[in-house]
C-alpha cells in the first residue's frame, strides 16, 4: 500500500519539473497531448523500475487542472483500470496537509494560537515539561517540536477502536530536543495537532475534515475515515507489493494516527485541494481559508518558523 500511496509524491515532483516549461506558454496553449507524451514516458519508466501496479498523475497550472490521467490498474485481478476521477489511493503523509488546513481554519476563527503551549488545548493528555520551552502549534506544523521519532504503531493491518486521544496518550514519545532547535519529521506531532483540532472544535477529527474541507471543495471521492465509507469502497485502489517476480495483494493498511496518514483520495480531488491552496484558499466560490491567512502561512513556511 505504501508503494501505491507514493504516486502522489511522484506527481508533486513531476509538477515541479514541468512548471518552468509551462510558464513559457499560456494555459490555453497547453494541450493534453503535449503533457501526455512526456508524462507517459516518465510513468512507463517508473512502472518498470519500481513495479508500480497503478498510479495517477495530476498537473495543475494557473488555477486549473491541465492534465490528469490514470496508469495501470486499481485492481489487477479484475483488470480494473485506474480512473483519475474516481480511484482512491491511500496517500500516507499527504494527509498532514488536511490537518494543517484544519489548524489554520481554527486560527482564523480565533480558537487557536500558533504560539500558545499545546497543553493549553489538550484534554486527557499532557506533554511533560522536559525543556523550559513549551511545544506550540508552530513547532508541530514545522516539525520542530523535538519529539523522538517513532514509527511503531503508525500503520496496522487491523482497525484500532480506541479514541484518537487514547492512542496518542499511550503512544507519547520522549522529548529529545528543545522546541524550535532541531527540525525532525514527526508523525506524532501531526497527529497531536489533529487531536487539538478535535478537542477545540468539539467535532471528531474525521467529521471536521469532511464538513470543513472535503464538502466545501466538492471532494466527493475522498475519505478520511478508515475503512472508507461503503459508497467509496468499490473505488479504492488495492495495494500491492512486488515479490518473487509478481504482484502480491496487500490488505487495507490502517493508520491509527489518522491526522498524520489516514486519507484516501482520488487524483482529481487531490487536484482540487491543491488548487484551493494555490488559489489563496479558494476555488471559485468554494473557500476553505481566507486569502490573507493563506498568503501569510505560505510566507511563514517559506521563511521558516518564527
Amino acid at each position: 500500500m505504501r508503494r501505491v500511496a507514493a504516486v502522489f509524491y511522484l506527481a508533486s515532483s513531476l509538477a515541479l519539473a514541468l512548471s518552468s516549461s509551462a510558464k513559457a506558454q499560456t494555459p490555453e496553449a497547453i494541450e493534453t497531448r503535449e503533457w501526455e507524451g512526456f508524462v507517459d514516458g516518465v510513468m512507463a519508466a517508473q512502472k518498470e523500475a519500481h513495479h508500480v501496479a497503478g498510479a495517477v498523475v495530476v498537473i495543475v497550472h494557473d488555477g486549473r487542472t491541465t492534465f490528469e490521467k490514470g496508469y495501470g490498474f486499481a485492481d489487477l485481478a479484475e483488470r480494473k483500470a485506474v480512473d483519475p476521477a474516481r480511484t482512491l489511493f491511500r496517500v500516507a503523509s499527504n494527509s498532514k496537509m488536511f490537518t494543517w488546513t484544519a489548524v489554520m481554519q481554527l486560527i482564523e476563527a480565533g480558537r487557536l494560537d500558533l504560539h500558545a503551549d499545546v497543553n493549553t488545548y489538550l484534554k486527557g493528555i499532557r506533554i511533560p515539561p522536559t525543556f523550559p520551552q513549551p511545544i506550540t502549534l508552530e513547532h508541530l506544523m514545522t516539525h520542530t517540536a523535538g519529539f523522538e521519532d517513532r514509527v511503531f504503531g503508525l500503520f496496522s493491518k487491523e482497525p484500532d477502536t480506541r479514541s484518537l486521544g487514547d492512542i496518542l496518550r499511550t503512544g507519547l514519545p520522549a522529548r529529545v530536543s528543545a522546541p524550535g532547535s532541531t527540525p525532525a519529521y514527526s508523525n506524532y506531532g501531526a497527529a497531536l495537532a489533529g487531536l487539538i483540532v478535535e478537542q477545540v472544535s468539539g467535532i471528531p477529527y474525521e467529521k471536521y475534515v469532511e464538513d470543513r474541507i472535503l464538502t466545501p471543495l466538492a471532494m466527493d471521492h475522498a475519505a478520511v475515515r478508515q475503512p472508507v465509507p461503503a459508497r467509496l469502497a468499490a473505488d479504492l485502489s488495492k495495494g500491492y507489493k512486488w515479490t518473487g517476480g509478481r504482484f502480491e495483494e496487500e490488505p487495507f493498511e490502517y493508520a491509527p494516527w489518522t491526522p498524520a496518514a489516514g486519507m484516501s483520495v482520488s487524483g482529481h480531488d487531490m487536484g482540487r485541494f491543491m488548487l484551493a491552496h494555490l488559489g489563496n484558499g479558494a476555488i471559485g466560490d468554494a473557500r476553505i481559508l481566507r486569502a490573507e491567512s493563506a498568503r501569510h502561512r505560505w510566507r511563514r513556511f517559506q521563511d521558516g518558523p518564527a
